[in-house]
């Protein structure tokens, strides 16, 4: 049986992880350059999160 799109944890974290990203863009590149640390963080826990949310799906969406 498959789920909503709206159901979907993966989903919903990649729809912050975007909104994350937008508001980084908007602050532009001198705060990534400023902050390489931060950025690299992020990107490694999204990435992390993702892989474990992967593994747990059980149910593909529409």
């Amino acid at each position: 049986m498959k789920k909503s799109p709206l159901k979907s944890k993966t989903v919903w974290l990649n729809l912050v992880v975007l909104a994350v990203a937008l508001v980084g863009a908007a602050q532009g590149v001198d705060w990534v350059a400023a902050n390489p640390q931060v950025t690299m963080i992020l990107g490694a826990v999204a990435g992390g999160l993702n892989l474990v949310l992967r593994f747990l799906t059980s149910q593909p969406i529409k």
